[in-house]
């Protein structure tokens, strides 16, 4: 398998191309550490993260630790949005977001992290509710976006108010401009956007459950799911498999990519990291194989810092050489 430092360097011709990520429903997003979380009691802080998110604003920022520039898109309600912005500028992020005049503000999702249990807690903000006529505008404003675009990434929730078949509504109309179109969602969003046939998906197991009716559980199971997929018009599948790793197919070729690590400290953003590793490795034409390491690495390296895709070079690498890789 190709060397991480060789594989990053033909990349680099990636770095002219445009690539734009749709964040739908963004949050701003707090990590707490701390010690010896206990619910029902008081307790303090030990170190916080905040980041500006939403699953399209973290594969920006997943693809900028590659040094890979993107534009981050979306609907973001005006209560809140000079904050949210300014994390974005913190970090050197690109933005270009629809402002829509909301009372209620960007939502946020808080993560506690502790020492003293496996688990995560996480608490989720619903979000502003919204209507058409913010989905007609933000159409108007990513066909503009999109026409000096090489793909286009969609990822994440609608908010409240919006039609299901929003993500149908807004691929179906930059699949004729851009190269590339991403989808990763959940429910009836993912289920009717898959309707409009895009470029590539990162289902896990339950959401491929929930649209073809069975789990990718078997060798059987995987290989029919992936012709169902590119029955449906589809031409990258990454099936997540979480801590078992993930599936990739470009209809030809099927490829199991998994790492076993055993300190991670962090799922936020896993999936959105992983999006990003594959959707470089298409773009940049590497073989199934390389693909599947790449996308797989990037999901565990985000497990390896706080916050979501926090990307550290010298982490990737390490897990990088650990992708166990099969042929399926």
């Amino acid at each position: 398998m190709v060397g991480l430092k060789k594989l990053l360097k033909k990349f680099t011709r990636l770095k002219n191309k445009r690539i734009i990520t749709v964040t739908m429903n963004p949050v701003i997003d707090r990590t707490l550490f701390v010690p010896d979380f206990t619910a029902g009691t008081t307790m303090r802080v030990e170190s916080a993260r905040i980041l500006a998110a939403g699953k399209g604003v973290n594969v920006s920022r997943a693809l900028k630790s590659l040094g890979i520039p993107t534009i981050a898109t979306g609907i973001l309600p005006k209560n809140g949005s000079s904050y949210y912005l300014s994390l974005l500028e913190k970090e050197s992020i690109n933005s270009d977001f629809l402002i829509f005049d909301k009372d209620e503000p960007v939502r946020s999702n808080i993560t506690i992290l502790s020492n003293n249990t496996n688990s995560e807690t996480h608490l989720r903000e619903k979000g502003p509710k919204l209507d058409i006529e913010a989905l007609d505008l933000f159409k108007e404003k990513l066909t503009e976006l999109s026409k000096s675009a090489d793909a286009v990434v969609f990822s994440g929730s609608l908010p409240l108010g919006l039609p299901d078949d929003s993500y149908e509504r807004l691929i179906k109309n930059v699949k004729p401009i851009v190269k590339i179109t991403a989808l990763d969602s959940s429910g009836p969003a993912l289920k009717m956007g898959i309707k409009s046939s895009p470029t590539l998906i990162k289902p896990n197991e339950i959401e491929s459950r929930d649209i073809l009716g069975f789990k990718p559980d078997s060798i059987k199971n995987i290989h029919k799911s992936v012709n169902e997929y590119i029955n449906l018009g589809l031409h990258y599948i990454i099936l997540s498999l979480g801590k078992a790793g993930l599936i990739y197919s470009d209809g030809s070729s099927i490829v199991k990519a998994n790492i076993k690590l055993k300190n991670p400290v962090n799922c936020v953003g896993s999936g959105d990291a992983s999006l990003a590793g594959g959707l470089l490795g298409i773009m940049a034409d590497l073989p199934p194989s390389q693909i599947a390491a790449f996308s797989c690495a990037m999901g565990a390296a985000n497990t390896l810092s706080y916050g979501a895709c926090i990307i550290d070079l010298e982490a990737l690498e390490d897990v990088y050489n650990m992708v166990n890789l099969e042929t399926l």
